[in-house]
């Protein structure tokens, strides 16, 4: 798809940590990366360069909502009680050390914080404003 425009690859999906929940009688990151598959989204293991990834902690749950929300969002955590639970790294950013932060709960140094307990997404097509659920 290479023309006149150029386009960017598929962000990558990175889940950190276990979850031990099984949502719909499967794996939490398997639905996780499911989720984020249905969305446009590339699911990965681990990053690789070049490419913008956005970095899912496993240990929270939140509505897909957010997942088109955090594609439009570069440098961007999305949070709950400070903590990162979705994280928008760009290309050129260090996605190691933005997973290895996550992992230990620790601040998204240079990452906007959003905090899911505040913020609204807009929902044009349907003319409304909505908070979507992030929970533990």
């Amino acid at each position: 798809m290479r023309g006149a425009m150029t386009t960017d690859p598929a962000l990558l999906f990175i889940p950190v940590d276990v979850n031990s929940a099984r949502p719909f009688g499967m794996d939490a990151s398997d639905r996780a990366c499911r989720l984020a598959a249905n969305a446009g989204f590339e699911c990965a293991d681990r990053p690789a360069p070049g490419r913008a990834a956005l970095i899912a902690n496993m240990g929270y749950a939140w509505d897909p909502a957010w997942l088109k929300a955090m594609r439009t969002r570069p440098g961007a955590v999305l949070t709950l009680g400070d903590k990162p639970v979705l994280a928008h790294v760009p290309a050129d950013a260090d996605a190691a050390a933005a997973i290895e932060a996550m992992a230990s709960g620790a601040d998204l140094d240079g990452f906007h914080p959003l905090a899911a307990e505040t913020a609204e997404l807009s929902y044009a097509e349907l003319r409304k404003r909505d908070r979507p659920f992030v929970l533990p």
